[in-house]
């Protein structure tokens, strides 16, 4: 996937799945800006936080970059209710906090 990058801090938008119950949650998240740290700090959007949760990116965040399109397009599905679409939240990776 393509993705939207900030030159300093890596990119501005990630998005993965991790393990829920029995099930698997979408995480699309909106790093902070100057962050700049191993690990930065990131707004963290899923079907259970759709107004976002200020977390930790996850280690190794950059391989978890989006494009800045879909990721604003993931993001308002979210924050409306919606669902994702199937095809491009199965190639997500599986990251295990």
């Amino acid at each position: 996937m393509a993705t939207a990058t900030n030159v300093v801090d890596g990119p501005d938008y990630i998005a993965f799945r991790v393990p829920e119950g029995r099930g698997l949650l979408t995480i699309v998240a909106v790093v902070q800006p100057g962050a700049g740290a191993t690990f930065p700090w990131a707004i963290w959007y899923s079907a259970l936080a759709p107004t976002g949760e200020f977390k930790k990116a996850p280690l190794n965040y950059t391989r978890f970059g989006i494009g800045g399109r879909i990721a604003k397009t993931l993001l308002e599905a979210i924050k409306a209710g919606g669902s994702l679409p199937a095809e491009l939240v199965d190639q997500l990776s599986i990251v295990k906090l």
